[in-house]
Formats: C-alpha cells, structure tokens, sequence
C-alpha cells in the first residue's frame, strides 16, 4: 500500500492534467487509497497487532478490526498529510465546479443565441417580400447558427426541432412568394 506522501505526490501530478473529466477519475481512485490508509492507520492505533486489509465490493478496504475508510471530506484531520491532502482536493473540487459552472453559463448563452435567430428567422418569414434579400439573410443566419458552440443537452432535442420546423416554414413561404410573383 502507498504511503500517504507518495498518494498526495500522486495527487498533485494528476491535478496537473488540463482534462479534468479525466482527472477526476483518477483521483477518486487516489482519494479511496488514502481513506482505506487512514482507516488502517486508525485501527492500527486503536487495536494492538498486526492489521490485515480486505478488500471491498466498491475498491475500498477495511481491516480486520472492521472500520470503514470515511470520506476524508468529513474525517478529522489527524496530521499535515491529511491537511494537505484534503486541500488539494479541495482545490480540484473548486477547479472541476468552476469549469461546469462555466461551460453551463456558455451553453446557456449559446441557448439564447439560437433562440434569437430563430426570432429573426420568424420575423423574415412573417415581413420580407423580396426572395433575393429573404435568402441572403437566411443563409447569413444559417452561418451563424451552425457557428454557434453546444447549448444545454436537455434543450437540443427542441430546440433543433423548432429550427427545423423555421426552415421548412421558410421555404414554404418562399415558394408560395414565388408562385405569386409569376404571372
């Protein structure tokens, strides 16, 4: 079993990855290790003898004397190893939420954009006459829509939908003007 400055070296160097979806994985396993090594620690030091682990359905230990590793978010900190471990997963933590809080903010944005287009998109199917101006600035608000980035995953579905229903709206529209404009 790793001792607990080679499990926060660990720990360190897999903060270190830009990929914190990646990261996270890995350090979840770290975390299990160093929890499994406080409760071993703890039962060595409560139980006089030799301390065998066993092994867990989840991947975590527990010891012959059967206590189980407890989080170390809420277990006491006993020395600086677990001081410092617990900030660093601290600052992952806070590093991995302001990400997700980031990325929600921009498909938030991203989800307004698109709702603005199609507004526009109804107004040009409501009021432009001339085909030649309404396909201009529909292709223009194509452009802009496909360069728009992800908006939320439980907003999609709809929203591509509605585009959808827009564009085939407009070309309707567009062949009857046409069917109009010939004698």
């Amino acid at each position: 079993m790793a001792t607990k400055a080679e499990l926060i070296t660990r720990l360190e160097e897999t903060m270190a990855n830009e990929d914190v979806e990646v990261a996270s994985e890995a350090i979840e396993g770290i975390k299990e290790q160093y929890e499994a090594l406080v409760a071993a620690s703890q039962d060595e030091n409560s139980v006089d003898g030799t301390v065998e682990d066993t092994p867990l359905e989840d991947g975590a230990t527990t010891t012959q004397a059967g206590t189980t590793p407890v989080p170390i978010e809420s277990a006491p900190l006993v020395d600086e190893d677990d001081k410092r471990f617990k900030q660093l997963l601290d600052a992952f933590n806070q590093r991995v939420n302001d990400i997700r809080r980031k990325k929600a903010k921009e498909e938030a944005d991203n989800l307004k954009a698109k709702h603005a287009i199609m507004e526009e998109l109804k107004s040009l199917i409501a009021g432009e006459e001339n085909i030649g101006t309404a396909f201009q600035r529909f292709t223009e608000l194509q452009e802009t829509w496909k360069q728009i980035g992800q908006v939320p995953q439980q907003a999609y579905r709809d929203l591509q939908n509605d585009y959808s229903h827009l564009r085939d709206e407009f070309f309707y529209h567009i062949r009857i003007i046409q069917g109009t404009a010939r004698p």
